[in-house]
């Protein structure tokens, strides 16, 4: 049998860049060269992790290559050509009779019926635990929500774990009748869920995918490919995807490159990267997923290759982390002879800053300036990555005082939206009784017309403000909203004599003109 082959490209360059090179230049697969065959590349297979990450490699194959180029077969993981297994009987038989999968909002629908349906059932799992109140989930927005979730964990569940099986029916004595109630919830998708599919002849989508992923992990072990195979970037996580690397790196032409394996840390530091089994802890180290894929894929951390060399300041950098990363296990290596020099820390964390803000907008702001310098010096690459997305969000709002407009990778909210943001406005007058501050914020955005020209609209709203809305707090409703303009209308009408004590036109609807009355009027029916 052919050993693996397995490479690494270290987290101090650039990954895709690295990985075109290698492929390119015959470094990654054995006898697999560009040379001056054009259609070389049509017979290369690329596996990513993401559909980003696909788009960004073909940037990287022009960048390199030029435009008139063919690029080769790029796909994600998990995204398997079904087409194919029927030229593969194997394949093929593993894939007869495979359920399409339920659509996610079907399956977010179906599964909140279920929810609403179980809160009864969990109220009476919950007598005998005393006075203390069980809150049931029972609106439908909060079975939607649990729905969500219960959606997220069945994939979760069905591709990485041993599956419902492993639920422990019993905890300590003080926990039993919680988690009873918990198994008792948790019944939707042990029970009802594969009932509902069953009946349906539906598959939840991370099951259908998962066998695909095996079918084509087989066809490949069984007919190989006619040309290389490349999987980059994953670490294995999920099982199926774990075998499909597997059955790449053993192929003739096949190669399996991963994201950043630490090379540096020491023999004992790697063993005491453990399996959630014997320490949860050391479970959780970065480098425990990429352990239990190269466990999978039969590969010793020596036997893998790496494919480029960072500066000297990035692999001392790389040697920074790593050691603070160090499981606890082996923190004692920290200090004495193997600790790493106090000039090379320093080394390492050159041109490395700490900006302490006082708030988040202070934060933004400073990081939109750090991008600001980045464009205006020029031949430099900027890029913020965080999983704020409140703070990626400022930071951009920050980057437009100076008309810079910046690539979100993680989209835009649709509640953020012009049209999400005109949709909740709307929600929120209707439900919470037209409160002043959301009204106004309603009537001045750009999509309120309430079936007025634009300019005729902003009139209106503007004449309505100074009426009535810059004054005392009305009652809640429209109502209230109109009854409160007719006698504003009414008292400005009335000479100061004929005013009753006390009323009074207010200051900033004295200047309003007998058309801008009218408008405000006419809005308020609108309304």
């Amino acid at each position: 049998m052919r050993a693996p082959n397995v490479a690494t490209i270290p987290p101090g360059v650039p990954f895709l860049e690295t990985l075109v090179d290698a492929l390119l230049d015959g470094r990654l697969v054995e006898g697999f060269r560009l040379g001056a065959d054009p259609l070389a590349l049509t017979d290369v297979t690329l596996f990513l992790p993401t559909r980003r990450a696909a788009r960004a490699i073909r940037e990287v194959f022009l960048a390199r290559l030029g435009p008139a180029v063919l690029l080769p077969r790029i796909r994600t993981l998990g995204d398997v050509d079904e087409d194919e297994a029927f030229f593969d009987p194997g394949a093929a038989e593993a894939l007869d009779g495979l359920p399409p999968a339920i659509p996610p909002v079907a399956r977010q629908l179906a599964l909140a019926r279920l929810v609403r349906g179980w809160s009864g059932a969990l109220v009476r799992a919950a007598a005998g635990l005393g006075e203390e109140p069980l809150l049931v989930p029972a609106s439908a927005a909060d079975a939607a929500r649990l729905a969500a979730v219960l959606g997220r964990l069945i994939d979760q569940v069905g591709s990485e774990g041993p599956g419902w099986d492993a639920l422990p029916r019993e905890l300590g004595p003080e926990l039993t009748r919680y988690w009873q109630i918990t198994l008792a919830f948790l019944e939707i998708v042990t029970a009802a869920w594969p009932e509902h599919l069953a009946a349906r002849g539906l598959v939840d989508p991370g099951t259908r995918r998962d066998r695909l992923v095996r079918a084509e992990a087989g066809r490949l072990e069984r007919a190989g490919s006619a040309g290389p195979v490349v999987a980059a970037g994953s670490t294995g996580s999920v099982p199926a995807t774990a075998v499909l690397l597997s059955a790449i790196a053993r192929l003739p032409n096949g190669a399996v490159v991963l994201p950043g394996l630490d090379a540096g840390l020491d023999e004992d530091g790697w063993r005491a990267v453990a399996e959630p089994k014997e320490d949860p802890a050391a479970a959780g180290h970065p480098q425990a997923g990429l352990k239990r894929l190269l466990s999978t894929l039969g590969v010793e951390r020596a036997d893998v290759r790496s494919l480029a060399a960072p500066p000297q300041a990035l692999r001392l950098r790389e040697r920074v982390v790593s050691e603070a990363l160090r499981p606890a296990a082996t923190t004692g290596r920290w200090a004495g002879p193997g600790a790493l020099p106090a000039s090379d820390k320093a080394a390492a964390l050159e041109g490395v800053a700490l900006v302490e803000a006082a708030n988040e907008r202070e934060e933004a702001l400073a990081i939109a300036v750090i991008l600001r310098r980045s464009i205006a010096e020029g031949e430099r690459v900027a890029a913020l990555v965080t999983p704020d997305r409140k703070l990626a969000r400022r930071v951009a709002v920050e980057l437009r005082r100076w008309d810079i407009q910046v690539d979100d990778s993680g989209g835009v909210p649709l509640g953020t939206t012009p049209a999400g943001i005109f949709a909740r406005l709307v929600a929120e007058a209707g439900l919470g009784g037209m409160p002043a501050g959301t009204l106004l914020a309603l009537l001045k955005h750009p999509n309120a017309r309430f079936g007025l020209p634009a300019a005729a609209a902003h009139r209106a709203a503007r004449a309505l403000e100074r009426a009535v809305l810059r004054g005392p707090r009305l009652a809640p409703g429209s109502g209230a909203l109109r009854h409160a303009l007719r006698i504003a209308d009414a008292v400005r009408k009335l000479s100061p004599e004929e005013r009753e004590e006390g009323a009074r036109v207010p200051r900033a609807a004295r200047t309003l003109a007998p058309e801008d009355w009218a408008a405000a009027h006419d809005l308020a029916d609108r309304l």
